[in-house]
C-alpha cells in the first residue's frame, strides 16, 4: 500500500512538472509568435529607418508600462512627484539650408561614407523638424497672449532658422510639398490650445501630426518620407505623459539643444552655439523646491535625445562658465543604472539610462574616428601624424598587407571567434577579422598602423584622412556614427540589463541617501536621428549576424549603406538578391528574437559584457530552440512582407528619375551597346576611313595614345558623378547614330555610307583596372584651328547645306576641339555638353524655364501630366505616347507638319529646272527653318535603323533629369519610343515626314541587335 502512494506522489509530480512544462512552453511559444509578428510588421523598409528596427512593439509596449511603473513606484516610497520639464530637441540640419552658409558653422557629424557605387546617404531625423516646424511661431504668440504669466512653452533660437520665416512660402511649399497644409492645419491647433493654455491638448495634436505623418507615410520635398519606424515611441512617450498627473512646468524647444558642447580642429565653438545658449538656460532652471533637496531625473523613452551630453555640458557650464575650448568630453558609456550628481546645493541630477535599454542590448568597444575629433590632438600633432603616413604609407601598406594574411590563416585554423583577433593588445587582427567577416576585404580602403601606443587607421587613397581608435564610452558623436561596421571592435562585450526591479531599488537608495524630498522629471522627447548609439547597435548585430550565418552579406539586407531612396526597389526587382534580402530579415528576425528571450531568461546583477565567443554559441542555441512552427511562420511573413514592400516601394519610386534614369542604369549594358556600335561601323559600314577610325583601342596596351575621360566603378550609382558621362555619351551616340542618315543599305549586312553628317572621332566604353568601366578616345593631333570654324571650301559649304537641319540639332557645339586625321577636321569632343533632357534629345518636350519657342504637344501633355506630381515624377513613353494620340494640340501640330510638307511638295513639283529635281530625289533638306518635307522612300531602310538604335539608347541611357523615360527591357515603351521617334522627332527635327508608316508592325520592331541580346540582362 505504501508502494503503492508513493508511485502515486510520483506520478502526480512528474503530471504537474509536465503540466507546468508545457505551460511555460506554451508562453514561450507565444511571446516567441507574438514578436515575430510585431516585427515583421513594424519592419521598415525605407533607408531612414535603419536605426529604427529597435524600436518594435514588442519593445514598446514594455518600454512604455515601464515608464508608468517608474513614476508609481517612486511614489510609493514617499518622495513628491513635482512636476515636469520637456525638452523637444529637433536636427537643424535635418533640411538644406535655402540661404548661402558657406562661412556659417554648423554642426556635420552624421555618417557619409564613399561606397563604390556612390556617396551614402546621411540619415537626418525629418518629422523632428516638421515638430519643430510647428512651433515656429510659440515665442511670438505666447509673448501676446500670455504676457502676464509664466511662458510654459519656449522655443529656443526660433529666429535663427531661416526656413521657420514666415515669409518664405515658397521655401514651405518647396521643401515640405504636399505636407505643408497638413502641417499649418496642426501648427494652428497648436496656437489655439496655447492660448488656452492647455498644455494637454497641445500634447494630443502632436500625437495627432504623429500618427498622421507615420500611418499615411506622408511625404515631403523630394518625395521623401517624413516618417520612421522611431515615430511610434515618440508617439507613446508622449502618451505617457498624458496619463500622467503630474504638471507641466516648463516646455523647451529648439535646435540641437542638448547637442554636445566642445571643440577641436573641425568643429568651432560656434556650431553648437543653441546648445550653449540653453545650457545656461537649464542650469538656471535647476533649482531646489522649498530650498529642499530635490532630484531632476532625466529620463527618456530611447537613446540618442542629448540626455548624457546635456548632463555633461551642464557639468562643464557649472565647472567652467562660457569658456568651452575647456570644456571636457561628454561620457558616452550610458550606464544601466542612474547616475546621480550633485550640482548645487540641494540640487541633484539623477541621469537614467533611456528606458528602452532595460529591454536590449549594449555593445562596447572602440571605434576609429577622425583624428580632428579628438580633443587632445592640436594642429601641429595631426600635421605630424600627416607627414608620417605620407612618408611611410607604402611600408604601412605592405605591413598591413601581412596582417591580412596572418589573420586568414588564423581564421582557416581557429574561426573567426579566436582569442587572438578579439584582443584590444592586437585591434589590427581585430579591424581585419572584421574585414573579412563582413565581406568587405576587397573594397577596404583602410590600412591600420600603430604609432606611440596609439592604434589608427588611413584612407590609402587619401592618406591625410586618419582615423585614430577611441573607446566608445568617450568618443565624439561622429565616432558614434561611423556606419563603417568593420571598424567598431567590440572587445569589451555585449551588455545586458539587469532587472527593472533591480534598476529602480539602486535608484531609490541612492535618493534615500542624498536625503531627496522633491522629484521633477525631464523628459527627453528629443527627435534627432537615431545614427548615434542606435547605430553601435547596428553595427553589432551585421558582425553578430555574419557570425551566425556564413551566407548573410550586409549588402542585400537592410543594413546596406544606400545612396538613394530608390535603391531598394531597384535591388529587390532582381531575383536573387530579393531572396537573399528576404533571408537576412528572416535571420535578423531571429537573431533579435534570441537576444530578447536571452534578455527576458536572465536576471543579471552585474553589468560585464559578454564576449562574442561566449555569445554567439549561446545565440545559435536560442534560434535552434524557436519552435518549427513559428520559424515556418516566420519564412510566409518575411515573403508576405519583402513582396508588400517591393509594390509600396514600386509605387513610391517606380517612376521616378532616380530609379528609371540611375537605379535601373547598368554600366555594363552600356559597354555592351558601345561594343554593337563600335562593330557596326567598324565592319558593317563599307568606308574604309570609318573603320579605320572606329577600330576600338587596347586600352592596357597603348594608355599614353588614350585620352580616359571617365573612370567609374562598374556600380556606381552617385548621380553626381554619372551625370557628365551620361551626357558625354549620349551627345555621341545620338551623333554617331543621326551620321547614318546619309547611309545606303546593301544588304541586310552592309551599309554604304560616303557622306557622313559631320566628322567625329568616336568614344568607346571599356572596361578598365579594378573592375572600373572607362570613356576612351584615341587621342589625335590638334586642328591647326583650336576651335571649329567654318572653311569657304566648295565641298564643306556643299556638306554644311545638306545637312543644315540635322547639325542645328544634333552637332550643335559650344567650344568643340578639333583634331587633325588625314588632313580632315574632325570634331573630337565638346568642353561644354548641353543638358539631353529637351528638345532633340527628348522627343520635343521642353520644360525649362528658359525655352525660348512655343510649348510644343508633347511639353503641354508632359505638363499637363505633372502638374499634381513631384518634381522626380517622371511620364513613360507608353503614357506619353497614349496621351499624345488623344490631345487635340498635338493632332493640329500633325496636321500641320503634313500640310507643311505637301506645299513643299508642290512648290519643288513646280520647278522645271533638273537641278531642283535631282535635289528632291537625293532627300536634301531644306535650311529654311522649321521646314519639314516628305521623305524619300529609298531611305526608309536606314531611318528604321537609325530609329531602332535611338530607341535602344534611350531605353538603356537616359538623361538623369529626363522627364520622359523608356524602361529597360519594357516592350510597350520600346514600341511607344519607336512611334514617338518617327512622329515627333523624325519631322521636327530631321526635316522629315512620311504619310505612311515606317514600320508595318511595331510589334515586330526589337531593340538594336535584337530582344534576345538584351531581353536577360539587368
Amino acid at each position: 500500500m505504501r508502494n503503492k502512494i508513493k508511485l502515486f506522489f510520483i506520478l502526480f509530480f512528474i503530471f504537474c512538472f509536465q503540466e507546468l512544462y508545457n505551460n511555460n512552453q506554451e508562453l514561450t511559444d507565444n511571446a516567441n509568435s507574438s514578436f515575430i509578428e510585431n516585427f515583421i510588421k513594424d519592419y521598415g523598409f525605407k533607408p531612414r529607418d535603419r536605426y529604427t528596427h529597435e524600436y518594435n512593439s514588442a519593445i514598446l509596449n514594455k518600454t512604455s508600462i515601464s515608464l508608468d511603473e517608474l513614476e508609481n513606484t517612486l511614489r510609493t516610497y514617499n518622495f513628491t512627484l513635482s512636476g515636469r520639464i520637456v525638452l523637444t530637441g529637433y536636427e537643424e540640419q535635418a533640411f538644406p539650408s535655402y540661404f548661402y552658409r558657406f562661412k556659417n558653422p554648423q554642426i556635420n557629424d552624421e555618417a557619409q561614407s564613399k561606397i563604390n557605387s556612390g556617396w551614402t546617404l546621411k540619415l537626418h531625423n525629418l518629422f523632428g523638424f516638421l515638430t519643430g516646424f510647428l512651433f515656429k511661431n510659440i515665442n511670438y504668440y505666447s509673448n501676446i497672449w500670455l504676457k502676464d504669466t509664466d511662458k510654459i512653452i519656449e522655443h529656443i533660437d526660433s529666429n535663427d532658422i531661416e526656413i521657420f520665416d514666415n515669409q518664405a512660402n515658397i521655401i514651405h511649399e518647396h521643401a515640405f510639398s504636399t505636407a505643408l497644409n497638413f502641417m499649418s492645419n496642426s501648427e494652428f491647433e497648436i496656437l489655439k490650445n496655447l492660448k488656452q493654455q492647455n498644455y494637454k491638448k497641445i500634447t494630443t495634436e502632436l500625437i495627432k501630426f504623429w500618427t498622421t505623418l507615420y500611418d499615411k507615410d506622408v511625404k515631403v520635398g523630394g518625395y521623401k518620407s517624413a516618417a520612421t519606424q522611431d515615430i511610434l515611441f515618440s508617439i507613446e512617450y508622449a502618451n505617457h505623459i498624458l496619463r500622467s498627473a503630474l504638471p507641466l512646468i516648463k516646455w523647451f524647444v529648439g535646435p540641437d539643444i542638448t547637442y554636445p558642447i566642445e571643440t577641436s580642429i573641425i568643429q568651432s565653438g560656434q556650431a553648437t552655439k543653441h546648445a550653449q545658449k540653453f545650457t545656461k538656460i537649464m542650469y538656471d532652471k535647476l533649482t531646489p523646491i522649498a530650498k529642499k533637496p530635490t532630484v531632476y531625473i532625466f529620463c527618456s523613452f530611447v537613446d540618442g535625445v542629448g540626455k548624457s551630453t546635456l548632463l555633461g555640458n551642464i557639468k562643464n557650464y557649472s565647472k567652467y562658465n562660457t569658456n568651452i575650448e575647456n570644456y571636457e568630453r561628454v561620457d558616452n558609456s550610458s550606464s544601466q543604472l542612474a547616475d546621480l550628481f550633485q550640482l548645487k546645493e540641494n540640487v541633484f541630477i539623477a541621469d537614467l539610462p533611456a528606458q528602452v535599454s532595460h529591454f536590449t542590448y549594449k555593445p562596447d568597444g572602440y571605434v576609429y574616428v577622425n583624428i580632428g575629433r579628438e580633443k587632445d590632438f592640436d594642429k601641429k600633432n595631426i600635421e605630424d601624424l600627416e607627414s608620417y603616413v605620407l612618408n611611410n604609407k607604402e611600408n604601412l601598406e605592405i605591413i598591413f598587407n601581412q596582417k591580412i594574411n596572418l589573420v586568414k590563416n588564423i581564421i582557416n585554423k581557429s574561426g573567426f571567434l579566436s582569442p587572438e583577433l578579439n584582443d584590444k593588445k592586437e585591434a589590427q587582427n581585430a579591424f581585419i577579422k572584421n574585414l573579412i567577416l563582413i565581406k568587405k576585404l576587397e573594397t577596404n580602403r583602410w590600412i591600420g598602423f600603430s604609432k606611440d601606443n596609439n592604434e589608427y587607421i588611413f584612407n590609402k587613397f587619401n592618406p591625410t584622412e586618419i582615423r585614430i581608435l577611441t573607446p566608445l564610452k568617450i568618443v565624439q558623436s561622429e565616432g558614434l556614427k561611423n556606419i563603417e561596421s568593420e571598424q567598431m571592435l567590440f572587445l569589451k562585450g555585449i551588455k545586458f540589463p539587469i532587472s527593472y526591479n533591480n534598476f529602480i531599488e539602486d535608484l531609490v537608495t541612492k535618493l534615500k541617501s542624498q536625503n531627496i524630498e522633491n522629484i521633477i522629471f525631464v523628459d527627453f522627447t528629443s527627435m534627432y536621428p537615431r545614427s548615434s548609439r542606435e547605430n553601435v547597435r547596428i553595427n553589432y548585430l551585421i558582425q553578430q549576424l555574419c557570425l551566425i550565418d556564413k551566407n548573410f552579406d550586409p549588402e542585400l539586407s537592410m543594413y546596406r549603406n544606400f545612396i538613394s531612396d530608390s535603391e531598394l526597389l531597384a535591388l529587390l526587382q532582381n531575383k536573387d538578391n530579393k531572396e537573399k534580402i528576404t533571408n537576412a530579415l528572416e535571420l535578423e528576425t531571429l537573431t533579435r528574437l534570441s537576444l530578447l528571450n536571452i534578455i527576458n531568461k536572465q536576471d543579471r546583477s552585474d553589468l560585464h559584457g559578454i564576449k562574442f565567443e561566449n555569445l554567439t554559441p549561446e545565440i545559435i542555441i536560442q534560434i535552434n530552440n524557436i519552435e518549427k512552427v513559428n520559424k515556418d511562420k516566420l519564412k510566409i511573413l518575411t515573403q508576405e512582407k519583402v513582396k508588400t514592400e517591393s509594390i509600396n516601394l514600386d509605387k513610391l519610386y517606380g517612376k521616378t528619375k532616380n530609379y528609371l534614369n540611375i537605379q535601373q542604369l547598368s554600366l555594363s549594358n552600356l559597354v555592351l551597346f558601345s561594343k554593337y556600335l563600335t562593330n557596326l561601323y567598324s565592319n558593317n559600314i563599307l568606308n574604309e576611313e570609318l573603320r579605320t577610325l572606329w577600330q576600338e583601342p587596347d586600352f592596357f596596351a597603348n594608355k599614353e595614345k588614350i585620352n580616359t575621360f571617365f573612370s567609374l566603378n562598374l556600380a556606381c550609382k552617385d548621380e553626381n558623378l554619372l551625370t557628365p558621362m551620361i551626357i558625354q555619351l549620349r551627345h555621341f551616340w545620338y551623333s554617331a547614330i543621326i551620321n547614318l542618315y546619309n547611309a545606303k543599305v546593301i544588304n541586310s549586312e552592309y551599309l554604304r555610307l560616303d557622306n557622313p553628317v559631320e566628322n567625329i572621332t568616336p568614344l568607346f566604353l571599356n572596361y578598365g583596372l579594378s573592375n572600373k568601366i572607362c570613356l576612351i578616345q584615341n587621342i589625335y593631333p590638334k586642328y591647326e584651328k583650336l576651335y571649329y570654324q567654318d572653311d569657304d571650301d566648295e565641298e564643306n559649304n556643299n556638306k554644311k547645306n545638306k545637312f543644315d537641319y540635322l547639325k542645328n540639332y544634333f552637332f550643335k557645339y559650344k567650344k568643340p576641339y578639333i583634331v587633325n586625321i588625314n588632313d580632315k577636321k574632325y570634331i573630337s569632343f565638346d568642353k561644354e555638353y548641353e543638358a539631353t533632357n529637351i528638345g532633340a534629345f527628348a522627343f520635343d518636350n521642353n520644360n525649362s524655364k528658359i525655352a525660348k519657342n512655343k510649348k510644343s504637344a508633347v511639353t503641354f501633355v508632359v505638363q499637363k501630366y505633372k502638374k499634381n506630381k513631384s518634381a522626380d515624377k517622371v511620364i513613360t513613353t507608353s503614357k506619353l505616347y497614349k496621351k499624345l494620340k488623344k490631345s487635340y494640340i498635338w493632332e493640329r501640330e500633325h496636321k500641320k507638319l503634313l500640310k507643311s510638307a505637301k506645299k513643299l511638295l508642290q512648290k519643288n513639283s513646280a520647278q522645271k529646272k533638273s537641278d531642283k529635281k535631282d535635289e528632291l530625289q537625293n532627300s536634301k533638306l531644306s535650311s529654311e527653318k522649321n521646314t519639314v518635307q516628305f521623305g524619300n522612300p529609298e531611305q526608309i531602310p536606314v531611318l528604321q535603323l537609325i530609329i531602332r538604335l535611338l530607341a535602344t539608347v534611350e531605353m538603356i541611357l537616359k538623361d538623369p533629369d529626363a522627364e520622359i523615360a523608356c524602361r529597360f527591357n519594357n516592350k510597350k515603351d520600346f514600341k511607344a519610343t519607336v512611334k514617338l521617334l518617327e512622329n515627333v522627332t523624325l519631322p521636327n527635327y530631321f526635316g522629315i515626314i512620311y504619310e505612311n508608316k515606317l514600320f508595318e508592325n511595331y510589334d515586330t520592331v526589337e531593340p538594336y541587335p535584337s530582344w534576345a541580346a538584351w531581353e536577360n540582362l539587368l
